[in-house]
């Protein structure tokens, strides 16, 4: 399959759990509920039940768009220059990114069930990871850019290719004769 169909395979997967997404609706106390005392004013409320059942909706669609995110960085990258090593840090790249999602939701969810949770660095867990693990998975992929430009990206082989053509774009042209 080529990387393209993957992509709109992707892209056809993510807008059909957006319409399940729109035609689930929200759980009545989505919003909150009205508060007992302060008109205009509403509570929380149980944070699962807000959830309903498009928790496992919304979880798809996110690890649906981290692997399109990967796929059109795939696609940035010459086919030629897409080898086994190529695709196996990007498989590292969207591992690491995806552990980081599904870590940060389950953590969330169990935070909703039982209102407590393992702290990291000070921090609940899922807070944790949105700040520290999206940015460690992000920085992953600066330091594959910066190491692997001239192996994946831009080769000497391709600069050598640029700069002939330049250079013969660059030379005056001699006009044809009419005779």
């Amino acid at each position: 399959m080529r990387l393209i169909h993957v992509i709109l395979a992707l892209l056809v997967a993510i807008f059909a759990v957006l319409v399940a997404l729109l035609f689930e609706g929200g759980p009545e106390t989505a919003t909150g509920t009205a508060h007992p005392v302060i008109a205009g004013m509403n509570v929380g409320g149980d944070g699962l039940a807000r959830l309903g059942g498009m928790g496992w909706l919304m979880a798809t669609l996110q690890t649906l768009i981290v692997l399109l995110i990967h796929a059109l960085l795939a696609l940035g990258i010459a086919p030629r220059h897409r080898t086994v090593s190529f695709w196996a840090f990007l498989a590292v790249g969207a591992a690491l990114s995806l552990a980081v999602w599904w870590g940060l939701y389950l953590s969330y969810v169990a935070f909703l069930a039982n209102g407590e949770g393992p702290l990291l660095f000070g921090y609940p867990l899922s807070t944790a990871l949105m700040l520290f693990g999206v940015f460690l998975a992000g920085s992953y992929f600066c330091a594959l850019y910066s190491w692997g430009f001239r192996r994946f990206v831009f080769p000497a082989a391709d600069e050598a290719a640029y700069e002939a053509l330049r250079a013969e774009a660059a030379t005056p042209r001699k006009p044809e004769s009419a005779d």
